[in-house]
């Protein structure tokens, strides 16, 4: 069954951390480099505190050796909070915006499911399959470089960015009736490919 303990009225930002570029067997077109998740990391750090937000970080487990100490410098004299253990999908509940930073991600169709609102950084140099790219710009905030990503936590902090939650085609099309494992393995698979 769907989540529906999610706070959409707060102003928390949780950002979940995409895993370094050196971690796992991965195709190096389709991810970040480190620098470019240290950059966009900083400029959602100084817009939130521009904006008065709260972002939180939740580091990935398989990176946590390599982004503790720069996540902890840079939520240094905020309000902000680095979290390494716990679970990103039990933690979503308590945000208003889940902001990712890796299309190949089972957190992100965590999130899609439970219909969590969302920020995706997605840089212009990723491949993408244009049809099913289509079909997820309806239903998540894309943003494809870190100007973008300040003009979209410019409008969430001023309650005017626009929900992407809820598009019944959207979930029709990738999640259907099925239960929430054959929903998460359907939609990364049809995302992703």
């Amino acid at each position: 069954s769907k989540v529906d303990h999610k706070d959409i009225s707060s102003k928390k930002i949780l950002y979940s951390v995409g895993q370094s570029g050196y971690q796992g067997w991965k195709n190096f077109r389709d991810e970040i480099t480190d620098r470019e998740r240290k950059l966009f990391s900083e400029k959602l750090s100084s817009t939130c505190k521009k904006n008065k937000l709260i972002v939180d970080f939740k580091l990935h487990p398989a990176s946590l050796q390599d982004q503790v100490f720069f996540y902890r410098n840079l939520s240094f004299n905020s309000h902000s909070k680095v979290l390494t253990y716990e679970s990103v999908n039990r933690l979503m509940g308590k945000y208003g915006i889940i902001v990712f930073d890796m299309i190949a991600s089972r957190a992100l169709t965590y999130a899609l499911y439970h219909d969590f609102e969302i920020i995706l950084y997605v840089p212009n140099q990723l491949p993408v399959r244009t049809e099913n790219f289509q079909d997820l710009e309806s239903r998540v905030h894309i943003v494809r470089n870190v100007l973008e990503l300040e003009k979209k936590l410019d409008l969430f902090s001023q309650n005017k960015l626009k929900h992407k939650t809820s598009n019944i085609k959207f979930n029709e099309k990738y999640f259907g009736h099925l239960s929430y494992e054959d929903s998460i393995e359907k939609a990364f698979q049809r995302i992703i490919g």
